[in-house]
């Protein structure tokens, strides 16, 4: 090869490398846009979880504050609070549906720290210390909500405490941010300390009466669909390809909003707009582990919150047992408080009483009221700040104390 055809190659590589990296960029930056756009001021901070993940958190700021930090000068004290996403989402989901009546903008207002969190394989968490996503999809991509759990919380619970200079933050999860946090606070009960209150809205990790079509059509046929998706090397859910690339125009919002409630729970027509479905589908679903999914069929087939099934012989020499443990919620020592829709196809009325019984320090157990609220509509429904946020806001300020 010439001289020309190297500088070719060479001019070829850096092309291809910089459209890669933008793309990339911009896949982070939906989030820092979308809260520019809002009239506030985004960040994007990184962490790295102890199995080697690097983690994208979004730190919510007002101009002032975000002029402030530029001039070395810290913001004013107060709380943190970091939000975790459900499943196949990130943590756009939270800011993205509501405007500036989004919880996180009115808790910025009222004076907390707000942080988004994205879990591994998210697009702002898309990394690895050591492992390439693209190189090695199986092993990237090697990991149950049990991982999320034990690894990601922790590193983003951390970090935000370090970065913030305090003590504890509030906590607010949905759906799989829920079951995630209980797998944190019960697996590491030393983290427990480090929350001033969970407010887990939306729970998936009690299934056993569930009605999601998802998990009981395939509940009971896990291991196959576990022997296929190895078989035919298939390492994530494919969820936007089927869904996303068309629903995402208000056109289809009808058929795509009838596809998609048996999957949360059906919309009440007075708080559903077709406008708001077409919006969901502009970020959602984004990519998650098919090991993540197998893990809610194996816990909605056995009816049990515990880890992940490998199969009894693989269980005996993980875990010691021929099942895999149930999480033990006694150690869930933080104060927590349940935000719930009793029409969520996922965790059902029932479902909940069996975590209040279990929890030690449920301090609040609040059902929405609105029958026909689901397991999405804490961002999508029309009049969610009304239903659920005035309640979420007063919750996490008379939890609220003095830091000095």
């Amino acid at each position: 090869m010439g001289v020309f055809g190297l500088r070719l190659t060479a001019s070829v590589v850096v092309i291809i490398t910089a459209v890669v990296l933008l793309r990339r960029r911009e896949k982070e930056n939906v989030v820092l846009s979308s809260i520019n756009e809002s009239g506030y001021e985004g960040q994007l901070h990184h962490t790295i979880t102890e199995d080697g993940y690097i983690l994208g958190l979004h730190r919510i700021l007002k101009q002032e504050e975000e002029e402030a930090e530029q001039s070395t000068k810290q913001p004013k004290e107060r709380y943190p609070i970091l939000f975790v996403h459900g499943l196949e989402s990130s943590a756009i989901d939270w800011i993205h549906f509501q405007g500036k009546n989004s919880l996180p903008y009115l808790l910025l207002e009222e004076g907390y720290d707000v942080w988004l969190g994205n879990v591994r394989g998210t697009q702002a968490s898309f990394n690895h210390t050591s492992v390439d996503p693209y190189e090695d999809p199986e092993k990237f991509w090697d990991t149950s909500i049990h991982e999320i759990g034990y690894y990601d919380l922790p590193a983003m619970v951390d970090y935000v405490l370090e970065t913030s200079k305090s003590e504890k933050l509030f906590y607010v999860g949905i759906s799989q941010g829920e079951a995630t946090f209980l797998i944190m606070a019960s697996s590491r009960p030393e983290y427990n300390k480090k929350i001033q209150l969970a407010l887990l809205t939306s729970p998936s990790s009690h299934l056993r009466h569930s009605d999601n079509i998802v998990l009981k059509s395939l509940g009971s046929v896990w291991p196959v669909l576990q022997l296929g998706a190895r078989v035919v090397g298939l390492h994530t859910v494919p969820g936007r390809q089927l869904f996303g690339t068309i629903c995402q125009y208000e056109i289809f919002s009808l058929v795509c909003s009838k596809l998609y409630d048996p999957f949360t729970g059906y919309s009440d027509i007075e708080q559903s707009e077709s406008l708001t479905v077409a919006k969901m589908f502009e970020v959602y679903p984004v990519k998650s582990s098919m090991k993540q999914l197998l893990h809610y069929l194996q816990m909605y087939n056995s009816g049990i919150f515990r880890r992940f099934d490998y199969g009894p012989e693989e269980n005996l020499k993980k875990y010691g047992i021929r099942d895999p443990p149930e999480y033990d919620l006694n150690n869930v020592t933080a104060p927590v408080s349940y935000f719930w829709g009793e029409n969520d196809c996922w965790s059902r009325p029932k479902d909940v009483e069996e975590i209040e019984k279990k929890l030690p320090n449920m301090v609040l157990n609040y059902r929405v009221p609105h029958k026909a609220f689901n397991h999405y509509d804490v961002f999508m429904a029309k009049d969610a700040k009304i239903l659920a946020y005035e309640k979420m806001i007063e919750t996490i300020i008379h939890h609220s104390h003095d830091k000095s």
